[in-house]
């Protein structure tokens, strides 16, 4: 059964192509998004096959060649063999079949991308500053994270305090995030949870034999969206974990062992490495290949919209829609099942959603439309929460299933104080910003 028969896809994405070009380079961000909005619906039906095209460098503000920096002798080459996963698929044709795709557009971030966040656009944590090596859409493109003060280099994902704050005027929950994949951007770009320091480094598939299985002879191939750019900013929060050694409590499903994600939706691309302040809006409840995988929906907290947007209701419905339909088939093109969301049986507000996510994980359902998928602050709250809890479990032994010993032990090689059996690293106050 073909992928357009077993999915049942929204009017939005009903559209179907036979291949697909390239995006322009020099394009605008918003540009870009947009265009990548309209290919995500074309092509979320379709099992992507992809023939290599080049790759070009995204600034946000136009397309730039990326440069190539000093890396450390052993460091990138130890992330990216750490960041492989597995992709099932099919045999590439060299002739596209109706909702097929043969071609996409690599844009890769370029200099201003993986340089340091920009103060005046960004309240910018001050603890560290990224150094990138390598470079971007290549195997050995690495992005670490360095002590502002000893130049030593700290985890993304242990050592950035989440310093999760709450106004007592407006209830405005804030907190840090290190952006893995900038606004208008595809390489799939990830923290490496079993490498000390956790640098983010290019996400790498195995490339896929005829029946789906990883063929053993065949080279790696850096992953991008084959959709196109990313529509958010996108990435990790600090001093979370998603367990997989237990169920979600809303789901009933165990997670994908990584540090919890967010998706920011504000205007400026964030640079790879960003280290940024960020203002709480809601969660999508995603369910990633049936593991729980929540995405908090945030918004920088100097965006223009973040004084007008207290909640996930406040953003425009459009968007809400984009961000749903985009989220639930960009896997498609991957050769994938679509995702699906578990649902929010109240209104999604502050309001009304607080204890939605407490009930038993028996009584957790699909979501049946993109409304149902979201979940208000003041519950994304409780899973946030929650998820830091399950990292101080983590980091005090709390977890000896297969899938957790590499984090630990990439945590101790890293010196983290307080991992298998001590007690977690706390999350410190708010850092100095620029």
């Amino acid at each position: 059964m073909s992928l357009l028969a077993a999915v049942s896809l929204p009017p939005l994405l009903a559209a179907r192509v036979s291949g697909m070009r390239t995006l322009s380079a020099a394009a605008e961000p918003d540009a870009m998004v947009a265009a990548a909005s309209t290919a995500a619906a074309a092509v979320a039906a379709a099992v992507g096959h992809s023939n290599s095209s080049r790759a070009v460098a995204a600034e946000g503000a136009g397309a730039a060649r990326a440069t190539t920096l000093q890396a450390p002798k052993k460091a990138p080459l130890a992330a990216a063999a750490s960041n492989v996963s597995s992709a099932s698929g099919n045999k590439s044709s060299t002739r596209a079949r109706p909702g097929e795709v043969l071609q996409y557009r690599r844009i890769v971030p370029g200099p201003k991308l993986t340089g340091a966040a920009d103060p005046k656009a960004f309240e910018v944590y001050d603890g560290c500053r990224s150094r990138a090596y390598g470079k971007p859409g290549n195997f050995n493109f690495t992005v670490y994270c360095e002590n502002s003060t000893t130049g030593h280099n700290v985890s993304f994902w242990h050592e950035i305090p989440l310093d999760l704050a709450t106004n007592p005027q407006d209830g405005a929950i804030t907190f840090w995030v290190t952006n893995e994949i900038p606004r208008g951007t595809n390489a799939k770009i990830e923290t490496v949870t079993t490498v000390p320091h956790n640098p983010m480094a290019q996400n790498v598939v195995a490339t896929p034999a005829v029946n789906g299985t990883t063929a053993a002879a065949a080279p790696p191939q850096i992953r991008f969206y084959r959709v196109g750019p990313s529509l958010v900013n996108y990435g990790g929060i600090p001093q979370t974990w998603e367990a997989s050694d237990e169920a979600d409590p809303l789901t009933g499903l165990p997670a994908d062992n990584d540090p919890l994600d967010f998706i920011e939706i504000g205007a400026a691309p964030i640079p790879v490495g960003g280290v940024v302040r960020v203002k709480l809006l809601g969660a999508l409840s995603l369910v990633d290949q049936g593991e729980t995988d929540w995405k908090m929906v945030v918004i920088n907290v100097k965006d223009p919209n973040a004084t007008k947007w207290d909640d996930i209701i406040d953003v425009p419905a459009a968007k809400r829609q984009q961000l749903y339909d985009f989220f639930r088939t960009y896997k498609v093109a991957e050769g994938k099942q679509a995702n699906h969301f578990t649902a929010n049986t109240a209104t999604a507000n502050r309001n009304t959603t607080a204890g939605a996510a407490t009930q038993p994980p028996q009584q957790a359902k699909e979501a049946t439309t993109w409304q149902e998928a979201y979940f208000g602050r003041d519950a994304a709250a409780k899973v946030l929460r929650g998820k830091y809890a399950e990292w101080q479990r983590l980091l005090a032994g709390g977890c000896t299933t297969p899938r957790c010993t590499p984090l630990a032990e990439a945590a101790v090689a890293g010196g983290i104080s307080g991992v298998s059996g001590g007690a977690a690293p706390k999350p410190g106050g708010k850092q100095k910003a620029k």
